[in-house]
C-alpha cells in the first residue's frame, strides 16, 4: 500500500470559487485514482497477454491483488492499435481431409462431420 501525504491550502478570498487546493503528483498518480500509473501499466500489460481471470492470478502472484473485472476495465482503457495494411485475404472453401475414425476435425458444422464419418 502506498500512502501519500498531500499538502492542502485554503484560500481566504471570499470571491474564490474553489476554497481548498491540494498538491498533485501527476508523475505518480492521476486525480481521484486508487492505483498508481505504474500499477495500471503493469495490469494492462498482463491483461493484454492473457484473459481477465488468468491475469488476476498472475497479478496476485506478483503481489498486485486485483479482480478480473479490474484487469478487463484497464485493458479497455488502452487505445486501439493503428490499422495496418492487409497483405492477403482469403477464404478456404474446401475443408481439410478427414481421417477415418477421427473424433476431431476442423469442420465447424457437426452435420458435415457426421456425413463425412458415414461416407468413409
Amino acid at each position: 500500500m502506498l500512502k501519500l501525504w498531500v499538502r492542502k491550502w485554503i484560500c481566504r478570498e471570499a470571491s474564490c470559487a474553489q476554497r481548498i487546493f491540494a498538491e498533485r503528483f501527476p508523475e505518480v498518480v492521476q486525480r481521484y485514482a486508487r492505483m498508481t500509473d505504474r500499477l495500471v501499466k503493469a495490469l494492462q500489460a498482463i491483461g493484454v497477454t492473457t484473459n481477465g481471470a488468468d491475469a488476476a492470478r498472475i497479478a496476485l502472484f506478483f503481489g498486485m491483488p486485483t479482480t478480473s473485472k479490474t484487469i478487463i476495465r484497464r485493458v479497455l482503457q488502452l487505445p486501439l492499435p493503428s490499422e495496418g495494411e492487409v497483405a492477403k485475404v482469403g477464404i478456404q472453401e474446401t475443408p481439410p481431409p478427414l481421417r477415418r475414425r477421427s473424433r476431431s476435425s476442423s469442420i465447424v458444422d457437426p452435420y458435415l462431420s457426421y456425413l463425412a464419418s458415414r461416407w468413409n
